[in-house]
């Protein structure tokens, strides 16, 4: 069973994070200007860390489907997972509007509570598969492909529907 949970965490995480860094690689302009938008650190570490932060995502996500080097993958995409959680809790206490760059153009939304508890479960996800995945051989199975792809599938509809919501609630406030 444990088996089975890290094969389904490592379809889940090497999915979002691969997903996460593709969009900001194809527009990287636009995603360096919105790490520099969230005014966290000075300008030159912004877009320093904006031009590395998708090629580490997508280097993580590589890293955590093999065995081999899925500890180390993890503890990337951890290490990620609370520099995000940083900056989105120092944004909201800023009580700025910002733009989250989270999935580059692929899915546009806004710093808010949702990207705290968003960010919150996956540092929890992100702990569990490393104590999973630390010494268990996972092995791919279909169930964990199907699964891990369904996980992912609900995490990015999820931020959907929650965009959604708060789009429908301004208007209805205008």
């Amino acid at each position: 069973m444990l088996e089975l949970a890290g094969s389904i965490l490592k379809v889940v995480f090497f999915l979002i994070f691969l997903i996460s860094s593709v969009p900001k690689l194809v527009n990287i302009k636009k995603f360096v200007d919105g790490v520099i938008e969230y005014r966290v650190v000075p300008r030159k570490l912004s877009v320093m860390y904006g031009y590395t932060l998708p090629v580490i995502e997508l280097f993580a996500s590589i890293l955590i489907i093999f065995h081999s080097s899925s500890f180390y993958g993890f503890m990337m995409t951890l290490l990620l997972l609370v520099s995000f959680l940083i900056a989105d809790i120092m944004v909201i206490k800023s009580k700025r509007s910002v733009t989250c760059s989270c999935f580059g153009n692929f899915l546009e939304s806004q710093v808010d509570i949702f990207s705290l508890y968003r960010n919150g479960a996956l540092i929890v996800l992100n702990v569990l598969a490393i104590g999973v995945t630390w010494s268990q051989h996972s092995i791919y199975s279909a169930a964990s492909l199907v699964l891990g792809v369904v996980i992912v599938f609900i995490y990015f509809l999820s931020q959907k529907i929650w965009n959604d919501y708060k789009k429908n609630m301004k208007l209805l406030k205008a």
